[in-house]
Protein backbone atom coordinates (compact mmCIF):
# COMPACT_ATOMS: atom_id res chain seq x y z
CA UNK A 1 0.00 0.00 0.00
CA UNK A 2 1.43 3.25 -1.41
CA UNK A 3 -0.33 6.55 0.79
CA UNK A 4 0.33 9.62 -1.41
CA UNK A 5 2.53 12.22 0.30
CA UNK A 6 1.51 16.20 -0.32
CA UNK A 7 4.13 18.56 0.38
CA UNK A 8 2.64 21.96 1.61
CA UNK A 9 4.11 25.01 0.67
CA UNK A 10 2.68 26.90 3.15
CA UNK A 11 -0.69 27.09 5.13
CA UNK A 12 -2.70 29.80 5.29
CA UNK A 13 -5.01 30.98 7.80
CA UNK A 14 -5.25 34.91 7.74
CA UNK A 15 -5.53 37.84 5.67
CA UNK A 16 -1.62 38.53 6.20
CA UNK A 17 -0.27 35.71 5.40
CA UNK A 18 -2.54 35.35 2.22
CA UNK A 19 -0.93 38.61 0.99
CA UNK A 20 2.36 37.40 1.83
CA UNK A 21 1.77 34.58 -0.69
CA UNK A 22 0.10 36.14 -3.51
CA UNK A 23 0.69 39.82 -3.27
CA UNK A 24 4.16 40.35 -1.31
CA UNK A 25 6.41 43.44 -1.96
CA UNK A 26 8.29 43.32 -4.78
CA UNK A 27 5.52 41.55 -6.37
CA UNK A 28 4.66 37.10 -6.60
CA UNK A 29 6.98 35.17 -8.77
CA UNK A 30 6.00 32.61 -10.96
CA UNK A 31 8.17 29.98 -8.61
CA UNK A 32 5.67 31.31 -5.87
CA UNK A 33 2.54 30.37 -8.03
CA UNK A 34 3.69 26.92 -8.63
CA UNK A 35 3.62 25.88 -4.64
CA UNK A 36 0.75 24.15 -2.97
CA UNK A 37 -1.03 26.06 -0.45
CA UNK A 38 -3.39 24.74 1.89
CA UNK A 39 -6.19 26.87 4.07
CA UNK A 40 -5.98 26.43 7.52
CA UNK A 41 -8.62 28.60 8.72
CA UNK A 42 -11.75 30.47 7.85
CA UNK A 43 -10.10 34.11 6.32
CA UNK A 44 -11.86 37.59 6.61
CA UNK A 45 -10.79 39.26 3.75
CA UNK A 46 -12.64 42.06 3.68
CA UNK A 47 -10.46 43.72 0.85
CA UNK A 48 -9.69 44.62 -2.68
CA UNK A 49 -7.86 41.47 -4.68
CA UNK A 50 -5.19 43.20 -7.04
CA UNK A 51 -5.14 40.31 -9.96
CA UNK A 52 -2.62 38.32 -10.34
CA UNK A 53 -0.63 38.43 -13.72
CA UNK A 54 -2.33 40.05 -16.95
CA UNK A 55 -3.21 38.50 -20.41
CA UNK A 56 -2.21 40.32 -23.42
CA UNK A 57 -0.73 39.79 -27.21
CA UNK A 58 -2.84 35.92 -26.73
CA UNK A 59 -0.13 35.34 -23.69
CA UNK A 60 -0.53 35.56 -20.02
CA UNK A 61 2.28 36.82 -17.66
CA UNK A 62 2.29 34.43 -13.94
CA UNK A 63 0.16 31.61 -14.53
CA UNK A 64 -1.52 29.52 -11.60
CA UNK A 65 0.37 26.47 -12.60
CA UNK A 66 0.59 25.26 -8.30
CA UNK A 67 -2.49 23.94 -5.76
CA UNK A 68 -4.90 26.12 -3.50
CA UNK A 69 -6.83 23.33 -1.05
CA UNK A 70 -8.80 25.41 0.84
CA UNK A 71 -9.96 22.23 2.83
CA UNK A 72 -13.28 23.48 3.17
CA UNK A 73 -12.38 26.84 4.88
CA UNK A 74 -14.26 29.87 3.67
CA UNK A 75 -12.55 33.47 2.37
CA UNK A 76 -14.91 36.07 3.56
CA UNK A 77 -15.20 39.72 1.73
CA UNK A 78 -12.74 39.62 -1.29
CA UNK A 79 -13.24 42.16 -3.70
CA UNK A 80 -12.58 42.13 -7.42
CA UNK A 81 -12.86 45.30 -9.52
CA UNK A 82 -9.79 45.61 -12.14
CA UNK A 83 -9.63 45.54 -15.56
CA UNK A 84 -10.30 41.72 -16.94
CA UNK A 85 -10.56 40.42 -13.23
CA UNK A 86 -10.10 37.30 -11.37
CA UNK A 87 -8.13 36.10 -8.43
CA UNK A 88 -5.49 34.68 -11.35
CA UNK A 89 -5.69 36.51 -14.96
CA UNK A 90 -4.88 32.52 -15.87
CA UNK A 91 -4.91 29.17 -14.37
CA UNK A 92 -2.75 26.54 -16.40
CA UNK A 93 -3.20 22.71 -16.78
CA UNK A 94 -1.36 22.08 -13.70
CA UNK A 95 -3.23 24.63 -11.93
CA UNK A 96 -6.22 23.28 -9.30
CA UNK A 97 -8.37 25.56 -6.98
CA UNK A 98 -10.12 22.99 -4.79
CA UNK A 99 -12.68 22.42 -1.58
CA UNK A 100 -13.03 26.14 -0.98
CA UNK A 101 -15.22 28.42 0.00
CA UNK A 102 -16.22 32.31 -0.95
CA UNK A 103 -18.31 34.01 1.17
CA UNK A 104 -19.78 38.26 0.75
CA UNK A 105 -17.72 38.52 -2.55
CA UNK A 106 -17.95 41.09 -4.82
CA UNK A 107 -17.45 41.10 -8.43
CA UNK A 108 -16.78 44.29 -10.70
CA UNK A 109 -14.63 46.36 -13.15
CA UNK A 110 -12.64 49.74 -13.12
CA UNK A 111 -12.31 49.24 -17.21
CA UNK A 112 -14.55 50.80 -19.40
CA UNK A 113 -16.13 49.16 -22.84
CA UNK A 114 -12.92 46.70 -22.18
CA UNK A 115 -13.39 44.61 -19.07
CA UNK A 116 -14.90 40.89 -18.48
CA UNK A 117 -15.14 39.35 -15.14
CA UNK A 118 -14.34 35.75 -13.74
CA UNK A 119 -13.62 35.75 -10.09
CA UNK A 120 -11.41 32.54 -9.83
CA UNK A 121 -9.86 33.10 -13.32
CA UNK A 122 -9.90 35.23 -16.45
CA UNK A 123 -8.65 32.14 -18.27
CA UNK A 124 -9.09 28.61 -16.90
CA UNK A 125 -6.95 25.55 -18.18
CA UNK A 126 -6.67 23.48 -14.93
CA UNK A 127 -9.33 21.95 -12.64
CA UNK A 128 -11.52 23.96 -10.33
CA UNK A 129 -13.83 21.69 -7.89
CA UNK A 130 -15.67 21.94 -4.90
CA UNK A 131 -16.02 25.37 -4.33
CA UNK A 132 -19.04 27.32 -3.04
CA UNK A 133 -18.86 30.79 -3.96
CA UNK A 134 -21.76 33.47 -2.42
CA UNK A 135 -21.31 37.33 -3.23
CA UNK A 136 -22.69 39.92 -5.75
CA UNK A 137 -22.12 41.65 -8.63
CA UNK A 138 -21.77 45.04 -8.63
CA UNK A 139 -21.36 48.36 -10.38
CA UNK A 140 -18.18 49.31 -9.72
CA UNK A 141 -17.45 51.70 -13.16
CA UNK A 142 -17.42 48.73 -15.64
CA UNK A 143 -19.07 48.51 -18.88
CA UNK A 144 -19.99 44.96 -19.85
CA UNK A 145 -21.80 45.21 -22.81
CA UNK A 146 -20.34 42.58 -25.08
CA UNK A 147 -20.55 38.76 -25.84
CA UNK A 148 -19.33 37.69 -23.13
CA UNK A 149 -20.37 37.61 -19.33
CA UNK A 150 -19.02 38.16 -15.88
CA UNK A 151 -18.96 35.11 -14.03
CA UNK A 152 -18.17 34.00 -10.28
CA UNK A 153 -15.97 31.23 -11.55
CA UNK A 154 -14.04 32.06 -15.03
CA UNK A 155 -14.97 33.56 -17.88
CA UNK A 156 -13.02 31.65 -20.58
CA UNK A 157 -13.21 27.79 -19.47
CA UNK A 158 -10.66 25.58 -21.50
CA UNK A 159 -10.30 22.96 -18.59
CA UNK A 160 -12.76 21.76 -16.18
CA UNK A 161 -15.45 22.83 -13.44
CA UNK A 162 -17.02 20.33 -11.33
CA UNK A 163 -19.12 19.81 -7.88
CA UNK A 164 -19.71 23.81 -8.14
CA UNK A 165 -22.63 25.83 -6.32
CA UNK A 166 -22.74 29.61 -6.76
CA UNK A 167 -25.15 32.00 -5.19
CA UNK A 168 -25.12 35.28 -7.01
CA UNK A 169 -26.40 38.48 -6.66
CA UNK A 170 -26.93 41.06 -9.05
CA UNK A 171 -27.63 44.80 -7.75
CA UNK A 172 -29.40 47.90 -9.09
CA UNK A 173 -26.78 47.91 -11.64
CA UNK A 174 -26.73 51.17 -14.47
CA UNK A 175 -23.96 49.66 -16.34
CA UNK A 176 -23.35 45.78 -16.38
CA UNK A 177 -25.44 44.23 -18.70
CA UNK A 178 -24.58 40.74 -18.93
CA UNK A 179 -24.01 38.40 -15.64
CA UNK A 180 -23.51 34.58 -16.12
CA UNK A 181 -24.26 32.50 -12.76
CA UNK A 182 -21.00 30.66 -12.72
CA UNK A 183 -19.04 30.11 -16.40
CA UNK A 184 -19.00 32.97 -18.60
CA UNK A 185 -18.04 31.07 -21.95
CA UNK A 186 -17.01 27.18 -22.12
CA UNK A 187 -13.94 26.91 -24.47
CA UNK A 188 -14.37 23.14 -25.28
CA UNK A 189 -13.81 22.61 -21.34
CA UNK A 190 -15.62 20.27 -19.15
CA UNK A 191 -18.52 21.36 -16.87
CA UNK A 192 -20.09 18.76 -14.87
CA UNK A 193 -22.54 19.18 -11.26
CA UNK A 194 -22.32 23.19 -11.25
CA UNK A 195 -25.58 24.47 -9.92
CA UNK A 196 -26.35 28.29 -9.42
CA UNK A 197 -28.79 30.16 -7.81
CA UNK A 198 -29.49 33.80 -8.25
CA UNK A 199 -31.55 37.08 -7.40
CA UNK A 200 -31.52 39.96 -10.50
CA UNK A 201 -32.70 43.48 -8.90
CA UNK A 202 -35.98 44.39 -10.93
CA UNK A 203 -33.96 47.65 -11.63
CA UNK A 204 -31.20 46.39 -12.91
CA UNK A 205 -29.64 47.23 -16.20
CA UNK A 206 -29.14 43.41 -16.51
CA UNK A 207 -30.67 41.91 -20.03
CA UNK A 208 -28.73 38.68 -19.65
CA UNK A 209 -28.38 36.16 -16.64
CA UNK A 210 -27.85 32.44 -17.78
CA UNK A 211 -25.31 29.54 -17.79
CA UNK A 212 -27.28 28.00 -20.37
CA UNK A 213 -25.00 28.77 -23.44
CA UNK A 214 -21.85 27.39 -21.23
CA UNK A 215 -23.63 23.82 -20.64
CA UNK A 216 -25.04 23.25 -23.81
CA UNK A 217 -21.37 23.71 -25.14
CA UNK A 218 -19.59 21.65 -22.63
CA UNK A 219 -22.62 18.95 -22.99
CA UNK A 220 -24.79 18.35 -26.12
CA UNK A 221 -27.24 16.45 -24.00
CA UNK A 222 -27.28 18.97 -21.50
CA UNK A 223 -31.59 19.58 -20.66
CA UNK A 224 -33.23 22.28 -18.28
CA UNK A 225 -35.91 19.35 -17.28
CA UNK A 226 -36.39 20.03 -13.56
CA UNK A 227 -34.30 23.30 -13.39
CA UNK A 228 -37.23 25.34 -12.08
CA UNK A 229 -37.60 22.92 -8.79
CA UNK A 230 -35.86 23.11 -5.50
CA UNK A 231 -32.68 21.85 -5.77
CA UNK A 232 -32.30 21.00 -2.01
Amino acid sequence: YVQPVCLVTRKISDKVTMDEVFHPQGGVTQSALNGYYVLGADIEYNAKWETIGEYKNDDWTLKFNGTLDGRGFAVKGVTIDSKDSGLFAGVSPSGIIKNLVFTDATLGGSGKDVSYGGFISMRHYGTISDVYWQGSVEDLGVIWNGTYYSAPLVMFNYGTVKNCFTDVTVGELSQIQNVCGAVGKNEGGTISNVYSVGYVSENSAVTGYSDFGAFVQASPNFSLDGWNTDMW
